[in-house]
């Protein structure tokens, strides 16, 4: 299986517009029962995949019940992360499986793919402004 995604044009306030890695990853919603599309970025400097915490909410995730609340320091500083208990069910193109998901307590964060049980499974490689993904 390979799946290909272009890169995404984005502003940021010092280099003017840049190209981001990007790739469209699906979530299994426990409450509405379907799968959540969310844009992520393809950060290969994360340990783990972290999502906005107001998804959480959205696939059914009780922060203090389903997950263990740490503190992480990172680019943007310090931070609350809270790292589910289990794993969760991720997709991308046909590939399904558990993953290592967790949500930043910062809801201006991007949703980040990180490289423990997801990106690690694949061979991603960055060309010409696109991500493969490749199994």
């Amino acid at each position: 299986m390979a799946v290909v995604f272009p890169f995404e044009e984005q502003k940021t306030s010092i280099f003017g517009v840049i190209k981001r890695p990007v790739a469209d990853v699906n979530f299994w919603s426990v409450t509405l029962k379907k799968w959540i599309p969310v844009r992520m970025v393809v950060d290969t400097g994360a340990d783990y995949t972290l999502l906005p915490k107001w998804i959480a909410g959205k696939l059914g995730v009780d922060l203090s019940h389903d997950c263990r609340k740490y503190r992480t320091v990172g680019v943007g500083g310090k931070e609350n992360v809270f790292l589910l208990k289990g794993e969760w069910q991720a997709k991308i193109g046909e590939w399904e499986e558990s993953v290592v998901l967790g949500f930043i307590g910062d809801n201006n964060v991007p949703p980040l793919l990180g490289r423990l049980k997801f990106m690690e499974k694949f061979k991603v490689t960055f060309d010409n402004y696109r991500t493969l993904f490749e199994k």
